[in-house]
């Protein structure tokens, strides 16, 4: 997968459980929280594991 893949999918689950989250239990917010943080890491270059 390419990194240009990989940013895309972490923006869609991180969009995905954000939305969740405001219906959600808070383990829906962390996970949202989670998937941001990835996404920012990689934006950064970052190794995120998965």
């Amino acid at each position: 997968m390419s990194r240009w893949d990989e940013l895309t999918h972490a923006e869609e689950r991180a969009r995905e459980l954000r939305w969740n989250a405001h219906s959600g239990p808070q383990s829906a917010q962390r996970k949202a929280e989670n998937a941001e943080r990835d996404l920012a890491r990689m934006e950064m270059g970052d190794d995120v594991d998965d």
